[in-house]
């Protein structure tokens, strides 16, 4: 299944949308928000019907945009509950329920469902949220303020550095390292510099200016 298959998209824009998301993605990283408009002013706007898929990427574009530290974003908000997304896949479920107990206030409840991921977050079912799970798990982490989830999170995720969070061209989330490093932070892991620095690094080879370098 291809990204242009996942979002649902036909007629003149198929040919056109790797590009324009492509320069979206890139928009993203820098804090540009003009290829977005451009992409929703001269072309979503006119093309119906519209995927449901393609309005959360859209949702999640725009909320990257408005918060460039990326890691200051309430954790349930970062791509919201995947239902909406018509995704029912049970480890991004239980980010999001987790997500969702810190903002409410239930440590209790969001280790309960953090204790439900056992297998590193991008080795689980795959799913289109699979790229946002190492982020949305890191927000938590920072979140709840546990060392002891942080740590275990980090433990079970250490594997994913040297990656890059993405499903492209739709969405880039940075390198994996940003996120482990905010895990690492909160688990009180001297590994946190350097993922910080190393995360820096990839940012800067992608002319981004956000996370380690918003």
């Amino acid at each position: 299944v291809t990204e242009l298959e996942m979002l649902g998209l036909e007629g003149g824009l198929w040919t056109m949308l790797p590009s324009l998301l492509t320069a979206v993605s890139r928009g993203i990283l820098a804090a540009d928000r003009a290829p977005l408009e451009r992409l929703v002013a001269s072309h979503l706007e006119e093309s119906a019907p519209v995927a449901n898929l393609a309005t959360r990427v859209l949702e999640v574009h725009l909320q990257l945009l408005a918060t460039p530290t990326w890691a200051t974003i309430p954790a349930h908000e970062l791509v919201g509950d995947p239902r909406r997304w018509d995704v029912s896949n049970p480890v991004d479920v239980a980010l999001f329920e987790a997500a969702r107990a810190v903002a409410q206030g239930d440590p209790a409840e969001a280790r309960r469902q953090l204790a439900l991921l056992d297998t590193p977050l991008l080795d689980a079912t795959p799913s289109v949220l699979m790229v946002s799970r190492l982020p949305v798990a890191a927000l938590v982490a920072l979140g709840l303020g546990d060392p002891a989830a942080a740590a275990s999170l980090l433990r079970l995720n250490m594997d994913a550095a040297g990656l890059d969070l993405c499903l492209l061209p739709a969405i880039h989330l940075g390198p994996a390292e940003s996120w482990l490093a905010l895990m690492a932070e909160v688990a009180g892991d001297p590994s946190a510099a350097a993922l910080h620095e190393a995360a820096a690094t990839r940012l800067h080879e992608l002319g981004a200016c956000v996370l380690e370098l918003a």
